[in-house]
């Protein structure tokens, strides 16, 4: 198998997710997939979902990463 071959195989089961990450409680909060939560979206659920930490004055990091999907 070519070597193109081998990273267009491997970037098909790659899964592009926004982690949400509270800086105060060093802890991620919540993993959401891209494809079905827009950036409007989970800036509604860290005010419905995650509230305890934006009200208590945590600092809450939004991060794109990829993950394998397995």
């Amino acid at each position: 198998m070519s070597k193109h071959k081998i990273v267009e195989s491997m970037s098909i089961n790659l899964v592009e997710f926004r982690e949400i990450y509270c800086n105060d409680c060093k802890k991620m909060l919540a993993r959401y997939n891209v494809k079905y939560y827009s950036e409007d979206m989970i800036a509604e659920l860290i005010q419905t979902i995650h509230v305890v930490h934006t009200r208590g004055g945590h600092h809450i990091k939004i991060h794109k990463k990829k993950s394998g999907n397995s």
